[in-house]
């Protein structure tokens, strides 16, 4: 059941699902609608609880994971050559 009026915990815990969900399926196309489909929010609404939350856009907060990745992965293959 979904309500527009909830605690500021139970938001969080919807965030975090929503956070978990972009972290496990980060190399798949991930959209906002059905992230806000998940969340049991509207689109407009998933927005801004997660604006609120990470104070990053949906499109930042998964961009600026794939580049931290992207970059994590090149220093683990530099190093693995001993460079």
């Amino acid at each position: 059941m979904c309500l527009n009026i909830m605690p500021l915990q139970h938001k969080l815990t919807r965030i975090e699902k929503v956070l978990d969900y972009i972290h496990e399926h980060l190399d798949e196309s991930i959209h906002v609608a059905s992230l806000a489909e998940k969340s049991c929010w509207s689109r407009w609404q998933f927005q801004r609880v997660f604006g609120e939350a990470t104070g990053l856009t949906v499109a930042q907060y998964i961009r600026e994971l794939r580049l931290s990745k992207a970059a994590e992965l090149l220093l683990s293959s530099l190093i693995g050559q001993g460079i």
